[in-house]
């Protein structure tokens, strides 16, 4: 449905992940609705352990100039908190009890997800 950029949030100052649509799915009614169901969803999350949306709006037309051709002025985006690393690299050689808790960690966080009726369908080891 997307691709994800790493930016900078130029307000915050800070880095982002920014989800942006392909340039296909940007056409098609269904993924523009789904895109922007995802992004009411996610930003009603708040908890400590689920990162938060920063930004939400489209590409804009120097945006689109620097991509290269990757991305397209008009096309929606959602830029949140970077989550730099992977799980993998986090508690790749760790001991049971700080596995545990960093499991249990996303466990809590899936469930404040579902409580509010948004389902994670693109979990992933690493």
């Amino acid at each position: 449905m997307g691709s994800v950029w790493r930016g900078r949030h130029l307000v915050e100052g800070v880095d982002v992940a920014v989800k942006v649509l392909t340039r296909d799915g940007s056409e098609a009614p269904d993924v523009l609705a789904a895109f922007r169901s995802e992004v009411r969803a996610v930003a009603r999350l708040r908890h400590p352990n689920v990162v938060w949306v920063l930004d939400h709006g489209t590409v804009d037309e120097d945006a689109a100039s620097a991509s290269g051709g990757e991305l397209r002025a008009g096309t929606p985006y959602l830029a949140m908190e970077l989550a730099d690393g992977s799980l993998s690299s986090r508690v790749g050689h760790c001991a049971w009890p700080e596995l545990r808790a960093t499991l249990l960690a996303l466990l809590d966080a899936l469930a404040h997800a579902h409580a509010r009726g948004v389902i994670h369908r693109d979990l992933k080891p690493g």
